[in-house]
């Protein structure tokens, strides 16, 4: 494209390998038109770079052009300019602009040295392409990052930013304004500290950290690859799949609750594989609030359970394949061996840990952290370079025996897997019990009978206070009780279960949604069951939407008569208690 031609809506703008377009679009049902650039043969559209992302055209009367000053222009129907290049360069011969089959585009000088005057791959939105590099460059004075679309159906800037914290000691981080939702890690060297880098034959990661430029970039491998920053606050990689004829997502930033920034709180450390508890507290410190903690609230985090006596006596905690804390308020020097670190840090009565940090693929020097340790995390893989943590305690917390600090909750899970399945046991049992109208006298049970019942107290409390054979919880013509639950579901009659004596004014949703739940940890496909840690979400978050159960696996062939079975006793129930599926 040089200065002699132009690109008007409805005109598109190839790259050589007819791998990439430039042209006008309007994402989903907006009338607003953008220029962007976009994978030519591919669909759905997938664009990965806008030019007048936040200055969107009304009409389709726009002119992409090079003005008179050399630079590319985007004009709206009245010539008035809407987005430009902005380059500060003179030209002396007339310029032109190329679509690279990388997706970059070009402003190039148009005499012989054919320089570079202006490339979007310096001004990325929200997808790193292969070859591009974000960062930022002391020379050039850019700091390249991707900021997300506001939404789906609008390019402009979005909430969150991917980009790099720091120089020495860079870090990928994810931002929601000012707020930091989620960094990768301390880049070592050789690895980002908490995601060592795989080998991959779609594209190969790169780094290059000097006192003039701290850069990453993906070279290209044999696959379509791209990294988007989402508008919904999600970091992902996508590769293109030439036999589904669709992108497969592979990577992605936030994978697990302890992705997030300081899931357990200050001086905790999160470890996902420790369900459902995730957080605890560093070896001798303590929640900050227990109530809190035993509520699975771990954004107070945890405090020193013996202060420090701030002299050569304190001792430390050595903490292998952990995520390094963010660096808050630290301090480094590149001549200090590890026992020296270790001095150094002494010193100070605000040094909390150190670490031996392996830049450039060898010994560096030392990393001081003070005041509270934010954002550690067990490492998924122990693959890679490690770098250990070494957290101070005083003497007597290192020489004492250990002591967990975190609460277990096993006991909830019991309680909870047991009462998910005396709901679906005993649901028509409980029925039965309405139709009979026996009375029980929660009085006895509870001090005061004026407060809300929680729902599976209050089922406990009716299987343990009545007597029926088993002849009447299989009921009438051979249904079990999860299948008269289910009708009763279909048919919205959900609280004909509970007792008539019962108020039920105070817990009619609790009682819905704990049944709803019920009825999908009978599915009869096992992919169709949450497991116990979805049911633990499921009935701790009322405002989550839950699946529609579909028909249980409990028909009538699957319940035998027991009629004609002599020996049974009344008052008797038996409760197997499954192990939680991963």
């Amino acid at each position: 494209m040089t200065s002699e031609h132009s690109i008007v809506d409805g005109q598109e703008l190839t790259s050589s390998g007819q791998t990439f377009v430039l042209g006008f679009f309007g994402p989903g049902s907006t009338k607003d038109r953008y220029v962007g650039i976009w994978y030519k043969d591919i669909i759905p559209q997938t664009v990965v770079w806008v030019a007048n992302r936040n200055k969107p055209l009304n009409d389709s009367h726009g002119n992409l052009t090079i003005g008179a000053d050399g630079n590319l222009v985007l004009l709206d129907g009245a010539k008035n300019i809407v987005w430009s290049t902005r380059s500060p360069r003179v030209l002396i011969q007339e310029p032109c602009v190329k679509l690279l089959d990388s997706g970059n585009l070009v402003l190039m000088s148009g005499d012989s040295s054919g320089n570079s005057i202006w490339q979007s791959f310096d001004y990325p939105t929200d997808t790193l392409l292969p070859g591009m590099r974000f960062g930022w460059d002391k020379n050039s004075g850019l700091n390249r990052y991707l900021t997300s679309w506001k939404s789906p159906s609008d390019p402009s800037k979005g909430n969150f930013t991917y980009t790099f914290d720091h120089t020495e000691f860079p870090e990928m981080v994810i931002r929601q304004g000012p707020r930091i939702m989620f960094r990768a890690g301390i880049w070592n060297g050789v690895q980002v500290n908490a995601d060592p880098w795989s080998s991959f034959t779609a594209f190969k990661p790169k780094m290059s950290v000097t006192s003039d430029e701290v850069l990453y970039w993906d070279e290209p491998g044999d696959r379509i690859s791209r990294f988007v920053m989402r508008d919904n606050g999600l970091a992902e990689r996508y590769i293109w799949d030439n036999q589904t004829l669709s992108w497969v997502k592979i990577l992605e930033a936030r994978k697990d609750f302890c992705d997030n920034y300081g899931a357990c709180g200050v001086n905790g450390i999160c470890n996902i594989n420790d369900v459902p508890v995730y957080c605890d507290c560093l070896k001798g410190f303590k929640p900050e609030s227990l109530a809190e903690w035993n509520a699975f609230n771990w954004s107070s985090g945890c405090t020193r359970r013996t202060p420090l006596g701030c002299n050569k006596d304190d001792k430390f905690e050595k903490l292998s394949w952990v995520k390094l804390p963010m660096l808050l308020q630290f301090w480094t020097q590149n001549s200090l061996s590890l026992e020296e670190c270790k001095v150094e840090c002494l010193k100070n009565c605000s040094c909390t840990a150190y670490a031996y940090s392996a830049m450039d693929g060898g010994p560096h020097g030392c990393l001081i952290w003070f005041g509270d340790l934010v954002d550690m995390r067990l490492l998924l893989s122990k693959e890679g370079a490690q770098q250990d943590l070494y957290v101070r305690l005083a003497a007597s917390e290192v020489e004492s025996n250990p002591i967990a600090s975190k609460r277990k909750v096993a006991a909830v899970v019991i309680s909870v897997s047991m009462a998910v399945l005396l709901l679906c046991s005993t649901l028509y049992l409980v029925k039965k019990y309405k139709e009979q109208k026996i009375t029980t006298n929660l009085g006895q049970i509870y001090h005061n009978e004026e407060e809300a019942l929680p729902l599976f107290d209050m089922l406990s409390i009716l299987v343990a206070t009545n007597n029926f054979s088993r002849e009447n919880q299989i009921g009438e013509g051979g249904f079990g009780p999860v299948y008269k639950a289910w009708m009763l579901w279909k048919e919205g009659r959900t609280l004909e279960i509970m007792d008539i004596n019962l108020d039920l004014t105070a817990i009619s949703s609790e009682l819905q949604r704990c049944l709803q739940v019920g009825l999908l940890c009978v599915q009869k496909f096992p992919e169709d069951r949450p497991t116990m840690l979805s049911v633990l979400f499921m009935l701790a978050n009322g405002c989550m939407t839950l699946p529609e159960p579909k028909l249980p696996a409990f028909f009538e062939e699957e319940f035998h008569d027991c009629s004609e079975e002599e020996n049974y006793s009344n008052n008797a129930m038996t409760i197997t208690l499954p192990e939680a599926r991963t």
